[in-house]
């Protein structure tokens, strides 16, 4: 399909959904396009390389439909800028920049007067350095962040998101923290993930008293954890490969009672984990992984709801296998590359303890040079 200034729209003055895809000299919408096209609900524009603008002159009827709910922008690599019109979308639902390297700001107020804006996408960015100030949306629900490679700064009013309950932060190297002012308050879902110069996480997530999904993803620069306990509301933490972490705080697991999966991955100088752990009652799912440094577990062991416990290449932890035995509920145990754990002197205990999980369905053990052999009969009957 070929658009040109001679392209009449009359005969699509009932169309509800537009796709333009792949129209690869097209450098902006022809003057007049949009003029019959008032009742587009979905706008989607995808490779249109040469793409520098959404319209060239935004006056009189050339303007985005009033009634646009949803408006996808993706893999237009050299477009610049947004329609001023885009701020004046009182129907809009879905507003969605995926994969255009050329832009390089945000309108001001881009928010403000969104007043129905559910979700907001903007990735592929290379040249935005900064977000404006995009104004307040009490409707944003998700938020997106992400492969914004120069993006020093997140926008200053998060905190005026009030109804903000997802927020994604992924692949964004140049930011090194978060605003001064706290998080939206109704977040249930925060994941930050391959943000190299991130040097820490924000003070007040205890205050986040919905939050219930924590995942923190390859973020080497961040050293600790803010020294407060999470949400009791918290069913998932995640943290992966920030390698420079020290420590966790004694009392991070404390009060967790809705916590369902809890995992670690990838902390080389990691030696020891928070009081607590057995405390987690709601607990199903436990990963330790790469942790080569972890020794020992808490005190008091492991939580007794467990119903899958998988610990991969950490060499020098090592407990008891009577707590094990504790794990009535469990349906899936790893034991992979723990040479201390699967040492000679543990393996005849240890896979003693493992034949009493009736429940057991699934078990894997691997990397372990000295076992030489299961004895028959040593498994449990119901694998």
């Amino acid at each position: 399909m070929v658009l040109n200034n001679k392209m009449g729209t009359r005969h699509l003055s009932s169309l509800s959904s537009l796709t333009i895809d792949g129209v690869l000299d097209l450098k902006s919408l022809p003057n007049g396009f949009m003029q019959h096209l008032t009742t587009v609900q979905k706008l989607n524009i995808c490779r249109c390389r040469e793409l520098t603008v959404l319209l060239e002159n935004e006056i009189g009827v050339d303007l985005l439909p009033s009634g646009l709910q949803r408006l996808s922008i993706s893999s237009c690599d050299n477009l610049r800028k947004l329609p001023k019109s885009t701020s004046n979308l009182p129907c809009l639902k879905e507003l969605i920049i995926d994969g255009a390297r050329g832009l390089t700001s945000l309108p001001e107020g881009l928010l403000h007067n969104l007043i129905s804006l559910k979700k907001f996408v903007i990735k592929g960015c290379a040249a935005l350095v900064s977000c404006p100030e995009i104004g307040l949306s009490t409707t944003l629900r998700q938020l997106e962040i992400g492969d914004c490679e120069n993006l020093d700064s997140l926008p200053k009013e998060l905190h005026t998101l009030t109804s903000l309950q997802e927020l994604n932060i992924t692949s964004c190297p140049a930011i090194v923290s978060f605003p001064e002012t706290r998080l939206p308050i109704a977040l249930q879902k925060l994941q930050i993930k391959d943000c190299q110069k991130l040097e820490s996480l924000p003070k007040e997530l205890h205050t986040l008293t919905s939050l219930q999904k924590l995942e923190i993803t390859s973020c080497p620069a961040i050293v600790s954890f803010p020294e407060t306990r999470l949400s009791i509301a918290l069913r998932k933490l995640k943290t992966r490969d920030c390698k420079n972490l020290e420590s966790l705080p004694i009392g991070l697991l404390h009060n967790l009672t809705s916590l369902q999966s809890l995992s670690l991955y990838g902390y080389p100088i990691l030696n020891s984990l928070p009081d607590g752990l057995d405390k987690l009652m709601s607990l199903q799912s436990l990963q330790i992984r790469e942790c080569p440094a972890l020794e020992s577990l808490p005190d008091m062991g492991l939580p007794t709801a467990l119903l899958e416990l998988s610990i991969r290449r950490c060499g020098k932890l090592n407990f008891s296998p009577k707590e094990l035995h504790k794990l009535t509920n469990l349906k899936k145990l790893e034991i992979v590359e723990c040479s201390s754990l699967m040492d000679f002197n543990n393996q005849e205990s240890l896979l003693f303890e493992i034949r009493n999980l009736t429940t057991l369905q699934s078990l894997t053990i691997g990397g372990c040079p000295t076992l030489v052999s299961i004895p028959k009969g040593i498994l449990p009957s119901n694998l």
